[in-house]
């Protein structure tokens, strides 16, 4: 009879040096993944960097349409407190003549003052939104500089008043940031559709605040205020239409498909294949 080799049998076990990336370690970070299977859960197809393939601009999904409304809504109301002045100028030049602005020269000044800041503001907010994210770009944007938007209403002389409208000027700078923020939450296949829909709406804005602002003034002489100080009460409506939508985005959307940019750059998920986070990491898209 063959002895038998009772020796048992030693399983050969591997260690790795390789650290597991945490997907789950907080709020914000990879909270669209499914805990168990680590797959996307997303209420519309998206591609491999998980940016949306649909649009569907009555929607309030997160994240990809909650920032979709959040883009064009806040570049809106932006364009609102941005333009709000332009409507009035001839009646401020003629109801309140400390400000200097009666001569069409004085107001043509004034404008080019107030796209001035928006200029500059648009060299300075795109690395802000590599760095930190459309969220804190945008909501920064609005809630800063609806500040000026507020203070313009004391404006005693034309110098505060221009200074006023500069800073006013740099609420502008949003545009980057709305091509941007549907930049990384849409597909290749309808990201132009959506570029083109929240600039498009966002623009409106600019419109809406011509017909809007002069009634607004109406209301303030309708309570009895005379002309000059109708519209420095009336700049507080933009204004604070501004500062809401900046605070609400912030804490209602999302920087990118995968989560807010704080969270996936401390756990280093922007380097995740498909990340579709803008942070330059492999995922960027």
């Amino acid at each position: 009879m063959a002895d038998v080799d009772n020796t048992p049998v030693m399983e050969e076990t591997f260690e790795t040096t390789e650290e597991p990336v945490n997907t789950q370690g907080a709020a914000g970070a990879a909270k669209f993944l499914d805990p168990e299977t680590g797959e996307p859960m997303y209420k519309w197809p998206v591609d491999e960097k998980h940016r949306c393939k649909v649009l569907k601009p009555w929607r309030f999904d997160r994240p990809h349409h909650r920032a979709f409304f959040f883009a064009w809504s806040s570049f809106f109301f932006a364009f609102f407190g941005w333009f709000a002045l332009s409507p009035l100028l001839v009646n401020i030049g003629k109801f309140s003549p400390d400000i200097g602005i009666s001569e069409k020269e004085d107001r043509v000044t004034s404008n080019i003052i107030g796209v001035a800041g928006t200029i500059l503001m648009r060299f300075i907010i795109g690395p802000v939104a590599d760095r930190w994210g459309p969220r804190w770009a945008q909501s920064g944007l609005l809630c800063v500089f609806s500040i000026p938007a507020y203070l313009v209403g004391t404006a005693q002389n034309f110098a505060m008043f221009c200074t006023a409208r500069f800073f006013i000027g740099m609420l502008g700078g949003t545009f980057v940031v709305t091509q941007y923020w549907t930049s990384i939450m849409f597909a290749k296949n309808i990201v132009g559709s959506a570029n083109a829909t929240s600039a498009g709406w966002g623009n409106l804005g600019g419109g809406v605040t011509n017909a809007l602002m002069p009634q607004f003034v109406n209301l303030m002489e309708a309570f009895g205020l005379d002309y000059n100080m109708a519209w420095r009460v009336a700049m507080v409506i933009p204004a604070t239409f501004t500062l809401t939508i900046g605070i609400l985005l912030f804490f209602l959307a999302d920087d990118c498909p995968d989560g807010n940019y704080r969270f996936l750059y401390f756990y280093d998920l922007f380097f995740l294949e498909g990340s579709g986070g803008g942070g330059g990491g492999r995922g960027v898209g």
